[in-house]
């Protein structure tokens, strides 16, 4: 079988792109230039609205089962170490856990494992494997098609292939969005690179607290530590202008742990083997244009962010998610290419620029409902709930301009619903499934009535809002009738009162002529 969709990329975007495009059933080829899968914990913090929709994508748990703690404290320590750390604090705090979130905490996990993860599903349950080694030397744009030049760089050969679609999720060197001519802009680089990379530590020494030395100015150490099959390590992160980061990345231990070990001011932290290591310069830069024609870009193709608030990783993760039901809508014939993927470029570009502090507005975070107020967190924003397209090119929303939860926003959790032929509690969310073919299978339909509610009275395809979170976190008045269209990404594409205004937020989307 040819694959119509080509990705160009194995990190998290390309993989998460891929795995919902086979679960939407389209073939794809994903490709990367590596020989072979990178190592190393790199981008480790998975947010919760990422691992919200992890849920989604039926991989949460595999997620959860390899990740760390997700409250994170910080000691931090002058350099050379004094008695003891001269402040302490937590940088990622756990809140209590609430109906309107599956999950309100995030977690870490090396991304060499998260990729892991990835891989094995693709091709566990799709037949689908990374093809490592390929790299994409150019395309071109053809009638209806894009034609891309391959190389395997493992034997030598070359390879010409056409398709419907091209993603570049090939990052921050991106081959695909240099082609395209697009160029990242923003603020540039910090002036100061850092050596990053992983080490082996001694586990008499290890502990679950992050550890910083020093400052960024003249000289800093930051080591993360984790725990990867049963073995104690430490992510660190080096820089500042006493530092000679050149000669710390050559791979050299002794110049790379003797540094580290000066920063510090003893050796009572033992090093072992160095795992990974490689320079990195922080700079938040991004494109305005997400797609040409056939051909879209993902993630760090896209957009580079400093490490604050772990959002890179996530917000490519977002991408993904905001692109494959368009796409796959479009390749299947079942919905015209306007608005649905010009919606891809004037969603995300908000976003982007949001997370990467680029502008003044705070359209992207939203006021949440009333009924479930937003934890206190002085990391609240940076678990991305708050993220919305409203007023998109794709919203629908006929209700009060001033209500706290409007078309676009993520749509809330809603536990406890009962299925009425079986007195089996669900979640909304898996049962407002709109990613399958029109018109039962694209748009599943579910009525849900109020507390109290006798199940005889109402038919096989209704649910019971048994706790009562459905009507209260959407805002239904009592005998208040809300119809509302929950888009496979979990944002609210439509709300109104009316069987018209649902039929005309469709119309728009799937190009019915009413």
């Amino acid at each position: 079988m040819i694959a119509p969709i080509l990705i160009v990329g194995a990190g998290p975007a390309g993989l998460v792109l891929a795995l919902l495009l086979r679960r939407n059933g389209i073939p794809i080829r994903i490709i990367d230039k590596n020989e072979t899968s990178p190592v190393g914990s790199r981008a480790s913090r998975l947010q919760p609205r990422t691992l919200e929709l992890y849920k989604f994508l039926g991989i949460l748990r595999e997620i959860e089962a390899r990740a760390g703690a997700g409250s994170i404290t910080i000691q931090v320590y002058t350099s050379p170490e004094g008695f003891g750390p001269i402040n302490s604090f937590a940088i990622y705090e756990e809140l209590i856990p609430h109906p309107a979130y599956h999950r309100i905490n995030g977690l870490t996990i090396c991304q060499d494992d998260h990729e892991a993860i990835l891989r094995q599903v693709l091709e566990r349950e799709y037949g689908v494997p990374v093809e490592f080694g390929t790299e994409l030397i150019s395309f071109e744009h053809a009638p209806n098609s894009v034609v891309a030049r391959l190389v395997n760089t493992l034997n030598n050969t070359k390879e010409t292939a056409q398709f419907d679609w091209l993603v570049g999720a090939d990052g921050v060197n991106s081959t695909v969005r240099k082609q395209l001519g697009l160029e990242l802009e923003g603020y540039g680089a910090l002036e100061n690179d850092y050596v990053v990379g992983d080490v082996e530590a001694k586990i008499a020494h290890h502990t679950t607290r992050w550890k910083v030395w020093g400052n960024c100015i003249q000289r800093t150490l930051l080591l993360r530590p984790y725990t990867k099959n049963g073995k104690p390590y430490f992510q660190f992160t080096c820089g500042g202008h006493d530092i000679n980061v050149a000669n710390m990345a050559t791979k050299n231990r002794n110049e790379l742990v003797n540094t580290m070990y000066d920063i510090i001011g003893n050796r009572r932290i033992e090093f072992g083997k160095v795992i990974s290591v490689g320079i990195w310069r922080a700079n938040t830069r991004m494109v305005h244009e997400l797609i040409r024609e056939r051909v879209f870009l993902v993630g760090d193709a896209a957009h580079v962010h400093s490490p604050t608030g772990g959002l890179g990783i996530n917000t490519s993760i977002q991408d993904s998610f905001n692109l494959a039901w368009k796409l796959s809508l479009v390749h299947k014939g079942l919905a015209p290419p306007k608005p649905l993927l010009n919606s891809y470029t004037s969603e995300r570009v908000h976003v982007i620029a949001e997370s990467l502090g680029k502008t003044k507005t705070k359209r992207t975070i939203s006021k949440l409902p009333h009924t479930h107020k937003r934890p206190q967190s002085r990391d609240w924003d940076t678990r991305q709930f708050g993220i919305n397209y409203r007023g998109g090119l794709i919203t629908l929303d006929h209700g009060d301009p001033e209500a706290q939860l409007q078309a676009g926003d993520r749509a809330p959790e809603t536990p406890g619903l009962i299925v009425a032929s079986t007195g089996q509690k669900k979640s909304l969310h898996p049962n407002v499934n709109l990613t399958s073919q029109l018109p039962s299978d694209v748009v599943k339909r579910v009525l849900v009535y109020p507390q109290g509610t006798e199940p005889g009275l109402i038919g096989d395809d209704a649910v019971i809002d048994a706790d009562g979170y459905a009507f209260e976190h959407y805002e239904v008045k009592a005998k208040e009738q809300k119809v509302v269209v929950v888009r496979p990404d979990g944002y609210i594409g439509a709300m109104t009162g009316s069987t018209s205004g649902i039929m005309n937020y469709f119309a728009s989307i799937f190009g019915w002529h009413l």
